[in-house]
């Protein structure tokens, strides 16, 4: 069987939503423990995707001696610029336009900072843009915050408050073929989970991800699959979503699994995340037969 999502942008350039996300008290005080550890005094620090602007002045808190804030948004610069006057008055602070991974500096940077994870770890694209940036402008012996993101899946039982229906395009919950879950409490780990893969610190060029999972026993238990990510951000440092994680604002994404897939003998599911053109696709391989049975695509984000 062959399954295909694909979806819109969720839109993280709006500003109501960059304002929102410094009420995340677990992203924003993890990434001030990490930077603490990672910035030392006097370095010069690139933060990528800045947004609000909050990791970069989190930076000059931490001793750096000059901050590079780079967006792809003139808004987002518009707005750093604007809670930077009132925030860190008086710090070195510039300001680039421009595509991360486009970028080439006058300067030599000791440490990027940098947040574009989504719910599925390199669903934004993370792994290319620390990969071009880094190699372009990051000092050989610089560091990256995060460290490194691993990204984790496993079946599950999946009990939501609300009916979740891929099918229906009005599911304020849909999101490139997957249901973002808030509530760890409707989720149960119905098999060992596995990881699937791992962006390193530095990033990577790949931005198509491949995974399968074979089923045993816990087919009978199972009625999803979940993908959740573990960012170390320094070192005793980690930001996690999952089934067990404290609440986020990214959540665990949920992959509802039909009841019949697993009835029809499915042994296993084989995944591809395609990072940059926001499409998800899934494959199950039958026990008795391998033939396609049915494709689902253009669900949309509301």
């Amino acid at each position: 069987m062959h399954i295909s999502f694909s979806s819109d942008e969720i839109d993280y350039s709006q500003e109501i939503y960059q304002i929102l996300l410094l009420a995340d008290r677990e992203r924003v005080d993890a990434y001030r423990t990490a930077i603490e550890r990672t910035v030392k005094s006097g370095d010069v620090v690139a933060d990528l995707g800045c947004g609000s602007g909050c990791l970069g002045r989190l930076a000059i808190a931490a001793g750096a001696a000059k901050v590079i804030m780079i967006d792809r948004e003139p808004k987002m610069l518009n707005l750093a610029r604007s809670l930077n006057q009132i925030l860190a008055p008086g710090a070195d602070i510039e300001y680039v336009l421009g595509d991360a991974r486009e970028v080439i500096s006058r300067y030599k940077f000791d440490v990027v900072v940098s947040e574009i994870i989504g719910s599925l770890g390199s669903d934004e694209g993370m792994g290319e843009i620390l990969w071009k940036f880094s190699r372009n402008n990051l000092r050989s012996e610089g560091l990256c915050c995060p460290r490194h993101i691993q990204v984790f899946g496993g079946p599950c039982r999946w009990s939501p408050e609300r009916k979740v229906d891929l099918f229906d395009d009005t599911s304020g919950g849909l999101f490139r073929g997957y249901h973002v879950e808030f509530n760890p409490k409707t989720l149960e780990l119905a098999g060992k989970p596995k990881q699937l893969f791992e962006i390193p610190g530095r990033g990577h060029p790949t931005v198509k991800y491949r995974w399968t999972h074979r089923f045993g026993s816990e087919k009978k238990e199972m009625n999803a699959y979940a993908v959740w990510f573990k960012a170390v951000l320094a070192e005793d440092v980690v930001l996690q979503s999952g089934p067990k994680s404290k609440m986020s604002h990214w959540g665990t994404a949920v992959i509802p699994i039909d009841d019949h897939l697993l009835k029809n003998g499915t042994v296993a599911l084989t995944f591809t995340l395609c990072s940059r053109s926001g499409q998800c696709q899934a494959d199950s391989i039958r026990s008795k037969s391998s033939h396609s049975i049915s494709r689902i695509q253009n669900l949309r984000y509301f």
